[in-house]
């Protein structure tokens, strides 16, 4: 995963393999699906689709070139990717965009506030 390449290969490689990362999800998914980042090398679609097979092709695409190599400093670093797919519709996309947001203003609060007392 990610935690590894930046132990072996340093900041720039990990940063290097999640850009690679998202590009790979990103020519799998449609111009209206919603793509997050969970966490490391962790994703999920919320696809405008209520199609399971379309949602079930985005992962294939992106799970088909797991193993495939980026070159960073002259190092072959192979990469992969765990990702998720909903089918779903404009109103989930909605709602999942909102959780994620609350959630992520919730934790940079929390994160300032253990800052700012410990």
């Amino acid at each position: 995963g990610l935690m590894h390449i930046n132990d072996t290969y340093g900041r720039r490689a990990g940063d290097a393999a999640l850009l690679e990362l998202m590009r790979r999800v990103e020519e799998a998914c449609g111009e209206d699906d919603l793509l997050l980042r969970i966490g490391g090398d962790e994703f999920v679609v919320f696809t405008a689709s209520e199609d399971i097979e379309y949602a079930k092709t985005i992962c294939d695409k992106a799970l088909r070139r797991n193993g495939e190599t980026i070159e960073v400093d002259g190092a072959r670093i192979p990469i992969s990717i765990h990702i998720g797919a909903f089918a779903g519709t404009k109103r989930l996309q909605r709602a999942a965009t909102y959780v994620v947001a609350r959630c992520f203003c919730k934790n940079i609060w929390c994160y300032k506030n253990f800052k700012n007392n410990y």
